[in-house]
């Protein structure tokens, strides 16, 4: 009984977590981060979009970083980095 009760558990966080782990950088923000961008007048293509899709990170007491992939990846496009770091951290 006990065997079944753990197996039925394993089963319920495996498909819990099994969204979580396949889902793909969030984007809901990553239009205000290519936004930043066009802002500061840089062309907004498929590469800086697709940096833009890594979200921000969230620091001790809740101060917003930038995602690293995201930051390295506008830097390595030609964006000033302090531009990158503002949009990074709308992403």
């Amino acid at each position: 009984m006990l065997k079944r009760a753990l197996t039925a558990a394993g089963l319920l966080v495996v498909l819990g977590v099994a969204p979580l782990a396949t889902a793909a950088p969030a984007s809901a923000t990553a239009s205000q981060c290519t936004g930043i961008l066009n802002s500061y007048g840089y062309t907004v293509g498929a590469k800086s979009t697709a940096a833009c899709g890594w979200r921000h990170k969230t620091g001790f007491g809740g101060v917003v970083l930038a995602n690293p992939n995201c930051l390295n990846g506008l830097v390595a496009l030609g964006v000033k980095y302090s531009h990158a770091e503002t949009a990074c951290e709308w992403a």
